[in-house]
């Protein structure tokens, strides 16, 4: 083998391996909401339904009351989750118990509650 050969085995072996060891890990956050749906049930119905936390804070749902789907919206810090639907009239305030169930508290201007979701996909 001639030498030139060498060098350019050694040069790409380098290349090759300097790239490997400087992967990083791309699985994502177990925590982030963005185009998943729950399954959705509180203290105060038997009722349940799937949520679903779209693109730019959108709150999708199969909510059968909710009269104003197009204002539901969402936001989410670190661990923490706030969602609203028919323009604010409901907040609710979550927290993740692990990465597949958020417990919180809800409420509007007539009465308050608690919620569980449970992840789905």
């Amino acid at each position: 083998m001639h030498l030139k050969h060498v060098c350019i085995l050694l040069c790409a072996s380098a290349i090759l391996n300097g790239c490997s060891s400087r992967r990083t890990n791309t699985a994502s956050d177990p925590y982030e909401l963005l185009n998943s749906t729950w399954q959705y049930s509180d203290s105060d119905n038997d009722r349940r339904y799937n949520i679903t936390f779209a693109r730019k804070g959108k709150l999708k749902s199969t909510h059968p009351n909710d009269v104003t789907p197009d204002n539901d919206t969402w936001e989410q810090n670190g661990q923490n989750v706030r969602f609203y639907f028919n323009n604010k009239y409901a907040t609710y305030e979550g927290k993740f118990y692990g990465p597949d169930s958020i417990k919180g508290s809800a409420g509007n201007k007539q009465t308050s509650w608690s919620f569980l979701m449970v992840r789905i996909r």
